[in-house]
């Protein structure tokens, strides 16, 4: 076996890995506070917490994984949908070897690229892609993709379709279960 075919065995058993166990209860609560970081993005230095800024979307992702692929095009579409929420999109670029920038830049996400962020990513116990936290202005982790019912998950996981037709099913789901709660927190700050 080639180091290749055993470098993409390994990142596919490491993907099922993660659908499949869903890291359900990693430490995490209902009433989680955010690890606090601070970083230069691509459009500028951001803070969690960050008492001006109501909603931050934490994305850990990479140019190779079909979930977040999948994914990604309804984290933009939540950022067309409340463009008076203030809510911003963190795109945390971890294990990558590709060239995140460019990714964005070519699909036209509006999100602010953080490059090599694998340290923050061990902060929040992300071992795996795709990561999505929904952060408040005062640090609460209001959504967290690993707290998703893990059955539902292990569901999907379980069929025996590609990783891009599972990524396909999975994406829509996820965001609706994302917009749930920032319309709940849009409607309790009103």
């Amino acid at each position: 076996m080639s180091h290749i075919t055993r470098r993409r065995s390994t990142v596919t058993l490491t993907l099922l890995l993660c659908m499949t166990l869903g890291f359900p209860a990693i430490g995490l609560s209902s009433e989680r506070t955010a690890a606090a970081f601070s970083a230069t993005g691509s459009l500028g230095d951001v803070a969690i917490p960050d008492a001006e800024q109501p909603l931050t979307l934490v994305l850990f992702w990479a140019t190779w994984c079909p979930y977040c692929k999948q994914l990604m095009p309804h984290l933009q579409s939540i950022l067309d949908q409340y463009p008076d929420a203030g809510i911003r999109v963190l795109a945390l670029s971890i294990k990558d070897d590709g060239d995140p920038a460019e990714y964005l830049q070519e699909r036209g996400f509006e999100f602010n690229l953080i490059s090599e962020a694998d340290d923050i990513a061990k902060s929040y116990m992300m071992v795996g892609v795709p990561g999505v936290i929904l952060i408040d202005d005062r640090g609460k982790v209001l959504f967290d993709l690993r707290t998703l019912q893990a059955s539902e998950r292990r569901a999907a996981a379980d069929q025996t379709d590609s990783h891009w037709k599972k990524a396909a099913r999975l994406a829509p789901w996820w965001a609706a279960e994302l917009r749930q709660v920032i319309d709940a927190q849009i409607a309790e700050d009103r």
